[in-house]
Protein backbone atom coordinates (compact mmCIF):
# COMPACT_ATOMS: atom_id res chain seq x y z
CA UNK A 1 0.00 0.00 0.00
CA UNK A 2 2.88 2.37 0.81
CA UNK A 3 4.37 1.93 -2.65
CA UNK A 4 1.08 2.81 -4.30
CA UNK A 5 0.68 5.89 -2.11
CA UNK A 6 4.29 6.91 -2.76
CA UNK A 7 3.74 6.40 -6.47
CA UNK A 8 0.67 8.62 -6.46
CA UNK A 9 2.49 11.33 -4.50
CA UNK A 10 5.37 11.23 -7.00
CA UNK A 11 3.00 11.67 -9.93
CA UNK A 12 1.26 14.59 -8.24
CA UNK A 13 4.59 16.16 -7.26
CA UNK A 14 5.85 15.94 -10.84
CA UNK A 15 2.69 17.53 -12.19
CA UNK A 16 2.84 20.30 -9.59
CA UNK A 17 6.54 20.83 -10.37
CA UNK A 18 5.79 21.37 -14.06
CA UNK A 19 2.73 23.51 -13.44
CA UNK A 20 4.36 25.70 -10.78
CA UNK A 21 7.54 26.51 -12.70
CA UNK A 22 5.70 27.34 -15.93
CA UNK A 23 2.98 29.24 -14.08
CA UNK A 24 5.15 31.13 -11.58
CA UNK A 25 8.37 31.86 -13.49
CA UNK A 26 7.08 31.69 -17.09
CA UNK A 27 10.02 29.51 -18.11
CA UNK A 28 10.00 27.92 -21.54
CA UNK A 29 8.24 24.56 -20.99
CA UNK A 30 10.99 22.63 -22.81
CA UNK A 31 13.47 23.41 -20.02
CA UNK A 32 11.00 22.14 -17.44
CA UNK A 33 9.41 19.14 -19.11
CA UNK A 34 12.62 17.40 -20.18
CA UNK A 35 14.31 17.55 -16.73
CA UNK A 36 10.99 16.59 -15.12
CA UNK A 37 10.81 13.56 -17.44
CA UNK A 38 14.25 12.30 -16.36
CA UNK A 39 13.63 13.01 -12.66
CA UNK A 40 10.26 11.27 -12.65
CA UNK A 41 11.61 8.26 -14.54
CA UNK A 42 14.52 7.71 -12.17
CA UNK A 43 12.42 8.09 -9.01
CA UNK A 44 9.51 5.96 -10.24
CA UNK A 45 11.42 2.73 -10.72
CA UNK A 46 12.11 3.00 -14.45
CA UNK A 47 15.74 2.13 -15.16
CA UNK A 48 18.02 4.97 -16.31
CA UNK A 49 18.45 3.32 -19.71
CA UNK A 50 14.71 2.90 -20.22
CA UNK A 51 14.10 6.47 -19.02
CA UNK A 52 16.49 7.79 -21.67
CA UNK A 53 14.83 5.64 -24.34
CA UNK A 54 11.37 6.79 -23.28
CA UNK A 55 12.37 10.48 -23.38
CA UNK A 56 14.03 10.15 -26.79
CA UNK A 57 11.23 8.09 -28.30
CA UNK A 58 8.50 10.27 -26.84
CA UNK A 59 10.16 13.45 -28.07
CA UNK A 60 10.94 12.03 -31.51
CA UNK A 61 7.60 10.30 -32.03
CA UNK A 62 5.66 13.45 -31.15
CA UNK A 63 7.64 15.63 -33.53
CA UNK A 64 7.53 12.91 -36.17
CA UNK A 65 3.74 12.68 -35.99
CA UNK A 66 2.92 16.37 -35.63
CA UNK A 67 5.87 17.96 -37.47
CA UNK A 68 4.63 18.20 -41.06
CA UNK A 69 1.08 18.80 -39.89
CA UNK A 70 2.04 21.75 -37.71
CA UNK A 71 4.50 23.30 -40.16
CA UNK A 72 2.07 23.07 -43.10
CA UNK A 73 -0.89 24.15 -40.95
CA UNK A 74 1.02 27.17 -39.65
CA UNK A 75 2.00 28.12 -43.20
CA UNK A 76 -1.66 27.93 -44.25
CA UNK A 77 -2.59 30.20 -41.33
CA UNK A 78 0.10 32.75 -42.23
CA UNK A 79 -1.01 32.86 -45.88
CA UNK A 80 -4.68 33.18 -44.91
CA UNK A 81 -3.96 35.91 -42.36
CA UNK A 82 -1.79 38.02 -44.65
CA UNK A 83 -3.96 37.71 -47.77
CA UNK A 84 -7.16 38.53 -45.90
CA UNK A 85 -8.75 35.09 -46.37
CA UNK A 86 -9.43 34.83 -42.63
CA UNK A 87 -11.15 38.22 -42.68
CA UNK A 88 -13.25 37.12 -45.66
CA UNK A 89 -14.40 34.00 -43.78
CA UNK A 90 -15.03 36.02 -40.61
CA UNK A 91 -17.07 38.65 -42.44
CA UNK A 92 -19.14 35.94 -44.14
CA UNK A 93 -19.82 34.22 -40.82
CA UNK A 94 -20.97 37.46 -39.23
CA UNK A 95 -23.14 38.24 -42.26
CA UNK A 96 -24.80 34.82 -42.29
CA UNK A 97 -25.13 34.18 -38.55
CA UNK A 98 -25.19 37.73 -37.28
CA UNK A 99 -22.33 39.44 -35.47
CA UNK A 100 -23.52 38.35 -32.03
CA UNK A 101 -23.99 34.66 -32.90
CA UNK A 102 -20.96 34.21 -35.19
CA UNK A 103 -18.55 33.02 -32.43
CA UNK A 104 -20.99 30.31 -31.33
CA UNK A 105 -21.57 29.27 -34.95
CA UNK A 106 -17.81 29.00 -35.57
CA UNK A 107 -17.36 26.93 -32.41
CA UNK A 108 -20.10 24.52 -33.45
CA UNK A 109 -19.12 24.41 -37.13
CA UNK A 110 -15.41 24.02 -36.43
CA UNK A 111 -16.09 21.26 -33.91
CA UNK A 112 -18.46 19.41 -36.25
CA UNK A 113 -16.19 19.69 -39.29
CA UNK A 114 -13.25 18.36 -37.25
CA UNK A 115 -15.04 15.16 -36.23
CA UNK A 116 -12.75 12.97 -38.32
CA UNK A 117 -9.65 15.14 -38.06
CA UNK A 118 -7.03 14.87 -35.34
CA UNK A 119 -7.84 17.57 -32.82
CA UNK A 120 -4.51 19.23 -33.51
CA UNK A 121 -5.09 19.72 -37.25
CA UNK A 122 -8.68 20.87 -36.73
CA UNK A 123 -7.60 23.49 -34.21
CA UNK A 124 -4.72 24.74 -36.36
CA UNK A 125 -7.09 25.21 -39.31
CA UNK A 126 -9.88 27.05 -37.48
CA UNK A 127 -8.04 28.98 -34.75
CA UNK A 128 -7.09 32.00 -36.92
CA UNK A 129 -10.75 32.64 -37.75
CA UNK A 130 -11.58 32.39 -34.05
CA UNK A 131 -9.02 35.06 -33.18
CA UNK A 132 -10.41 37.49 -35.74
CA UNK A 133 -13.95 36.84 -34.58
CA UNK A 134 -12.99 37.67 -31.01
CA UNK A 135 -11.72 41.07 -32.01
CA UNK A 136 -14.42 41.89 -34.54
CA UNK A 137 -17.18 40.82 -32.19
CA UNK A 138 -15.80 42.59 -29.14
CA UNK A 139 -15.21 39.31 -27.31
CA UNK A 140 -12.45 39.04 -24.74
CA UNK A 141 -9.41 37.54 -26.45
CA UNK A 142 -9.32 33.79 -25.90
CA UNK A 143 -13.06 33.28 -25.45
CA UNK A 144 -13.62 31.68 -28.85
CA UNK A 145 -10.14 30.16 -29.05
CA UNK A 146 -10.53 28.11 -25.86
CA UNK A 147 -14.13 27.14 -26.63
CA UNK A 148 -13.13 26.07 -30.14
CA UNK A 149 -10.16 24.03 -28.89
CA UNK A 150 -12.29 22.24 -26.28
CA UNK A 151 -15.19 21.78 -28.73
CA UNK A 152 -12.97 20.14 -31.35
CA UNK A 153 -11.47 17.92 -28.63
CA UNK A 154 -14.93 16.93 -27.41
CA UNK A 155 -16.34 15.95 -30.80
CA UNK A 156 -13.20 14.08 -31.79
CA UNK A 157 -13.29 12.15 -28.50
CA UNK A 158 -16.98 11.19 -28.58
CA UNK A 159 -18.25 10.94 -32.14
CA UNK A 160 -17.48 8.21 -34.73
CA UNK A 161 -15.79 7.85 -37.17
CA UNK A 162 -13.06 9.13 -34.86
CA UNK A 163 -10.65 6.35 -33.95
CA UNK A 164 -11.33 6.39 -30.19
CA UNK A 165 -15.06 5.56 -30.25
CA UNK A 166 -14.47 2.97 -33.00
CA UNK A 167 -11.75 1.24 -30.95
CA UNK A 168 -13.93 1.16 -27.82
CA UNK A 169 -16.88 -0.10 -29.87
CA UNK A 170 -14.79 -3.01 -31.13
CA UNK A 171 -13.65 -3.96 -27.62
CA UNK A 172 -17.15 -3.73 -26.12
CA UNK A 173 -19.02 -5.07 -29.18
CA UNK A 174 -21.29 -2.00 -29.29
CA UNK A 175 -23.38 -0.74 -32.20
CA UNK A 176 -21.83 2.17 -34.12
CA UNK A 177 -25.14 3.89 -34.94
CA UNK A 178 -26.18 4.09 -31.29
CA UNK A 179 -22.72 5.34 -30.31
CA UNK A 180 -22.95 7.97 -33.06
CA UNK A 181 -26.30 9.28 -31.79
CA UNK A 182 -25.16 9.33 -28.16
CA UNK A 183 -21.90 11.00 -29.17
CA UNK A 184 -23.61 13.78 -31.13
CA UNK A 185 -26.04 14.63 -28.33
CA UNK A 186 -23.53 14.39 -25.48
CA UNK A 187 -20.81 16.32 -27.33
CA UNK A 188 -23.32 19.11 -28.01
CA UNK A 189 -23.92 19.32 -24.25
CA UNK A 190 -20.17 19.48 -23.59
CA UNK A 191 -19.59 22.18 -26.22
CA UNK A 192 -22.50 24.28 -24.94
CA UNK A 193 -21.25 24.04 -21.34
CA UNK A 194 -17.74 25.08 -22.34
CA UNK A 195 -18.88 27.92 -24.58
CA UNK A 196 -21.07 29.54 -21.93
CA UNK A 197 -18.39 29.01 -19.29
CA UNK A 198 -15.77 30.67 -21.52
CA UNK A 199 -18.10 33.57 -22.31
CA UNK A 200 -18.72 34.18 -18.61
CA UNK A 201 -15.34 33.63 -17.00
CA UNK A 202 -12.77 34.40 -19.69
CA UNK A 203 -14.52 37.70 -20.38
CA UNK A 204 -13.51 38.77 -16.89
CA UNK A 205 -9.81 38.12 -17.63
CA UNK A 206 -7.84 41.04 -19.01
CA UNK A 207 -4.78 39.16 -20.27
CA UNK A 208 -5.54 35.68 -21.50
CA UNK A 209 -3.72 35.88 -24.82
CA UNK A 210 -0.51 37.42 -26.03
CA UNK A 211 -1.11 37.15 -29.79
CA UNK A 212 -3.99 39.07 -31.32
CA UNK A 213 -3.97 39.17 -35.13
CA UNK A 214 -3.37 42.49 -36.78
CA UNK A 215 -5.37 43.25 -39.90
CA UNK A 216 -4.26 46.82 -40.52
CA UNK A 217 -1.79 45.75 -43.21
CA UNK A 218 -4.48 44.00 -45.24
CA UNK A 219 -7.50 46.21 -44.71
CA UNK A 220 -6.64 48.26 -47.77
CA UNK A 221 -6.30 45.25 -50.00
CA UNK A 222 -9.06 43.51 -51.89
CA UNK A 223 -10.24 40.51 -49.90
CA UNK A 224 -10.40 37.14 -51.68
CA UNK A 225 -13.82 35.58 -52.29
CA UNK A 226 -15.28 33.19 -49.72
CA UNK A 227 -14.96 30.03 -51.91
CA UNK A 228 -11.27 30.73 -52.58
CA UNK A 229 -10.65 31.69 -48.94
CA UNK A 230 -12.18 28.53 -47.53
CA UNK A 231 -10.51 26.16 -50.00
CA UNK A 232 -7.31 25.56 -47.94
CA UNK A 233 -9.51 24.60 -44.94
CA UNK A 234 -12.25 22.62 -46.65
CA UNK A 235 -10.12 20.28 -48.76
CA UNK A 236 -7.92 18.92 -45.91
CA UNK A 237 -11.00 18.39 -43.72
CA UNK A 238 -12.79 16.61 -46.58
CA UNK A 239 -9.85 14.32 -47.35
CA UNK A 240 -9.28 13.38 -43.70
CA UNK A 241 -13.00 12.71 -43.24
CA UNK A 242 -13.17 10.49 -46.32
CA UNK A 243 -10.13 8.56 -45.12
CA UNK A 244 -11.89 7.88 -41.82
CA UNK A 245 -14.92 6.50 -43.62
CA UNK A 246 -12.71 4.54 -46.00
CA UNK A 247 -10.95 2.85 -43.06
CA UNK A 248 -14.18 1.69 -41.38
CA UNK A 249 -14.86 -2.03 -41.13
CA UNK A 250 -17.52 -1.93 -43.84
CA UNK A 251 -14.94 -0.49 -46.30
CA UNK A 252 -17.45 1.73 -48.16
CA UNK A 253 -14.86 2.60 -50.85
CA UNK A 254 -13.64 -0.97 -51.21
CA UNK A 255 -9.93 -1.79 -51.16
CA UNK A 256 -8.86 -0.60 -54.60
CA UNK A 257 -7.60 2.63 -56.14
CA UNK A 258 -10.22 4.93 -54.57
CA UNK A 259 -9.54 3.62 -51.08
CA UNK A 260 -5.78 3.95 -51.64
CA UNK A 261 -6.29 7.53 -52.85
CA UNK A 262 -8.16 8.53 -49.69
CA UNK A 263 -5.71 6.59 -47.52
CA UNK A 264 -2.87 8.69 -48.92
CA UNK A 265 -4.44 12.13 -49.25
CA UNK A 266 -6.44 11.66 -46.04
CA UNK A 267 -3.32 11.32 -43.93
CA UNK A 268 -3.26 14.50 -41.78
CA UNK A 269 0.23 15.48 -42.90
CA UNK A 270 -0.51 14.99 -46.60
CA UNK A 271 -3.90 16.69 -46.24
CA UNK A 272 -2.24 19.72 -44.62
CA UNK A 273 0.36 19.88 -47.39
CA UNK A 274 -2.48 19.76 -49.92
CA UNK A 275 -4.17 22.64 -48.11
CA UNK A 276 -0.88 24.58 -48.18
CA UNK A 277 -0.57 24.04 -51.93
CA UNK A 278 -4.15 25.26 -52.43
CA UNK A 279 -3.53 28.32 -50.26
CA UNK A 280 -1.03 29.56 -52.85
CA UNK A 281 -3.93 30.62 -55.09
CA UNK A 282 -4.52 33.38 -52.55
CA UNK A 283 -1.17 35.02 -53.33
CA UNK A 284 -0.85 37.74 -55.95
CA UNK A 285 1.20 36.87 -59.02
CA UNK A 286 3.32 39.96 -58.54
CA UNK A 287 6.34 39.14 -56.34
CA UNK A 288 4.92 35.65 -55.75
CA UNK A 289 8.29 34.05 -55.05
CA UNK A 290 9.55 36.76 -52.73
CA UNK A 291 6.27 36.96 -50.83
CA UNK A 292 5.95 33.23 -50.28
CA UNK A 293 9.61 32.94 -49.23
CA UNK A 294 9.12 35.59 -46.54
CA UNK A 295 5.86 34.12 -45.30
CA UNK A 296 7.27 30.58 -45.31
CA UNK A 297 10.18 31.76 -43.15
CA UNK A 298 7.75 33.38 -40.72
CA UNK A 299 5.64 30.21 -40.51
CA UNK A 300 8.73 28.10 -39.80
CA UNK A 301 9.73 30.46 -37.01
CA UNK A 302 6.25 30.19 -35.47
CA UNK A 303 6.04 26.41 -35.76
CA UNK A 304 9.56 25.62 -34.50
CA UNK A 305 8.84 26.75 -30.94
CA UNK A 306 5.54 24.91 -30.94
CA UNK A 307 7.10 21.66 -32.18
CA UNK A 308 9.87 21.69 -29.59
CA UNK A 309 7.43 22.24 -26.73
CA UNK A 310 5.00 19.61 -28.07
CA UNK A 311 7.92 17.16 -28.31
CA UNK A 312 8.88 17.86 -24.71
CA UNK A 313 5.29 17.20 -23.66
CA UNK A 314 5.41 13.93 -25.59
CA UNK A 315 8.62 12.96 -23.78
CA UNK A 316 7.04 13.63 -20.39
CA UNK A 317 4.00 11.55 -21.35
CA UNK A 318 6.20 8.72 -22.66
CA UNK A 319 8.01 8.40 -19.33
CA UNK A 320 4.68 8.25 -17.50
CA UNK A 321 3.57 5.49 -19.89
CA UNK A 322 6.79 3.56 -19.22
CA UNK A 323 5.84 3.20 -15.56
CA UNK A 324 3.35 0.73 -14.12
CA UNK A 325 0.96 3.53 -13.19
CA UNK A 326 -1.67 2.63 -15.77
CA UNK A 327 -1.64 -0.99 -14.61
CA UNK A 328 -1.95 0.13 -10.98
CA UNK A 329 -5.02 2.20 -11.81
CA UNK A 330 -6.65 -0.61 -13.77
CA UNK A 331 -6.09 -3.08 -10.92
CA UNK A 332 -7.14 -0.87 -8.01
CA UNK A 333 -9.64 1.65 -9.36
CA UNK A 334 -12.66 -0.61 -8.80
CA UNK A 335 -15.70 -0.21 -6.62
CA UNK A 336 -19.15 -1.70 -6.82
CA UNK A 337 -22.40 -0.01 -7.67
CA UNK A 338 -20.75 2.76 -9.66
CA UNK A 339 -22.49 1.99 -12.96
CA UNK A 340 -21.25 4.15 -15.86
CA UNK A 341 -19.27 6.30 -13.45
CA UNK A 342 -16.60 3.59 -13.13
CA UNK A 343 -15.54 3.42 -16.82
CA UNK A 344 -15.64 7.22 -16.97
CA UNK A 345 -13.40 7.63 -13.91
CA UNK A 346 -10.94 4.94 -15.01
CA UNK A 347 -10.58 6.56 -18.41
CA UNK A 348 -10.27 10.06 -16.90
CA UNK A 349 -7.67 8.91 -14.36
CA UNK A 350 -5.51 7.26 -17.01
CA UNK A 351 -5.85 10.24 -19.35
CA UNK A 352 -4.86 12.64 -16.60
CA UNK A 353 -1.76 10.76 -15.46
CA UNK A 354 -0.26 9.75 -18.80
CA UNK A 355 -1.76 12.17 -21.32
CA UNK A 356 -2.82 9.57 -23.88
CA UNK A 357 -6.50 9.45 -24.83
CA UNK A 358 -5.86 6.27 -26.83
CA UNK A 359 -4.38 4.38 -23.88
CA UNK A 360 -7.17 5.70 -21.64
CA UNK A 361 -9.85 4.42 -24.05
CA UNK A 362 -8.31 1.02 -24.70
CA UNK A 363 -7.52 0.34 -21.03
CA UNK A 364 -10.88 1.55 -19.68
CA UNK A 365 -12.83 -0.27 -22.40
CA UNK A 366 -10.89 -3.50 -21.78
CA UNK A 367 -11.58 -3.31 -18.05
CA UNK A 368 -15.24 -2.51 -18.68
CA UNK A 369 -15.55 -5.51 -20.98
CA UNK A 370 -14.87 -7.83 -18.05
CA UNK A 371 -17.69 -6.38 -15.92
CA UNK A 372 -20.24 -5.10 -18.41
CA UNK A 373 -22.65 -8.02 -18.13
CA UNK A 374 -22.43 -8.40 -14.37
CA UNK A 375 -22.96 -4.68 -13.87
CA UNK A 376 -25.83 -4.57 -16.37
CA UNK A 377 -24.24 -1.82 -18.44
CA UNK A 378 -25.30 -0.99 -21.99
CA UNK A 379 -22.28 -1.39 -24.33
CA UNK A 380 -22.96 1.79 -26.33
CA UNK A 381 -23.39 3.97 -23.23
CA UNK A 382 -20.27 2.39 -21.74
CA UNK A 383 -18.31 3.35 -24.86
CA UNK A 384 -19.62 6.91 -24.54
CA UNK A 385 -18.64 7.06 -20.85
CA UNK A 386 -15.13 5.82 -21.65
CA UNK A 387 -14.62 8.33 -24.47
CA UNK A 388 -15.93 11.20 -22.34
CA UNK A 389 -13.36 10.29 -19.69
CA UNK A 390 -10.58 10.13 -22.30
CA UNK A 391 -10.60 13.93 -22.68
CA UNK A 392 -10.70 14.67 -18.94
CA UNK A 393 -8.30 16.43 -18.53
CA UNK A 394 -5.69 17.81 -20.95
CA UNK A 395 -2.61 19.32 -19.31
CA UNK A 396 1.20 19.29 -19.41
CA UNK A 397 1.64 15.66 -20.52
CA UNK A 398 -0.67 16.06 -23.54
CA UNK A 399 0.86 17.50 -26.76
CA UNK A 400 -2.53 19.00 -27.67
CA UNK A 401 -2.36 21.18 -24.57
CA UNK A 402 0.88 22.75 -25.82
CA UNK A 403 -0.48 23.16 -29.35
CA UNK A 404 -3.51 25.04 -28.01
CA UNK A 405 -1.31 27.15 -25.74
CA UNK A 406 1.40 28.05 -28.22
CA UNK A 407 -0.58 28.16 -31.46
CA UNK A 408 -3.53 29.86 -29.84
CA UNK A 409 -1.27 32.52 -28.36
CA UNK A 410 -2.50 31.78 -24.83
CA UNK A 411 -0.09 32.13 -21.94
CA UNK A 412 0.86 28.93 -20.17
CA UNK A 413 -0.67 30.17 -16.94
CA UNK A 414 -4.02 30.76 -18.62
CA UNK A 415 -3.83 27.52 -20.58
CA UNK A 416 -3.90 25.66 -17.27
CA UNK A 417 -6.47 28.02 -15.87
CA UNK A 418 -8.88 27.95 -18.79
CA UNK A 419 -8.18 25.22 -21.35
CA UNK A 420 -7.50 22.46 -18.80
CA UNK A 421 -10.61 23.53 -16.91
CA UNK A 422 -12.57 23.60 -20.18
CA UNK A 423 -11.72 19.95 -20.88
CA UNK A 424 -12.86 19.06 -17.36
CA UNK A 425 -16.15 20.92 -17.84
CA UNK A 426 -16.80 19.47 -21.30
CA UNK A 427 -15.96 15.90 -20.28
CA UNK A 428 -18.06 16.12 -17.13
CA UNK A 429 -21.03 17.76 -18.87
CA UNK A 430 -20.92 15.19 -21.67
CA UNK A 431 -20.82 12.34 -19.17
CA UNK A 432 -23.68 13.83 -17.16
CA UNK A 433 -25.92 13.76 -20.22
CA UNK A 434 -24.72 10.26 -21.14
CA UNK A 435 -25.71 9.06 -17.67
CA UNK A 436 -29.14 10.75 -17.89
CA UNK A 437 -29.77 9.25 -21.34
CA UNK A 438 -28.80 5.79 -20.04
CA UNK A 439 -31.55 6.06 -17.41
CA UNK A 440 -34.15 6.93 -20.08
CA UNK A 441 -33.10 4.63 -22.91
Amino acid sequence: MFSEIAYTVLVLASAIFVIYLTYRFKLNPFYILIPASFIFGMFSGVSPANTIVAVRNGFGATIGYYGIMIIAGTAIAVVMEKTGAVISITNSLMKIAGKKEAPAVLTLAGSALSVSCPSESGFILFAPTGKFLERENGKQAGTVTVALAAGIYTVHSLVPPSAGPLAAAGILNAGILKILLIGIVSSAAGIAAVYFWCAKFISADSDITSQLPDKRHIMEKDLPSLPVSILPLAVPVLFITLKSFSSMGSRPFGSGTIAAFFEFFGDPSVAMLTGLFLSLVLLKRKDFGKTFTEWAAESLERSAKLLIIAGAGGAFGAVLKATTLTKMISENFVFTGAGLLLPFLISAAIKTVNGSSTIAIITAASISATMIQGAGLDPAFTVAAVTAGSMTVSHANDPYFWIVSQYGGISIKNSYKYFTTATLISGTASFALIWILSLIF
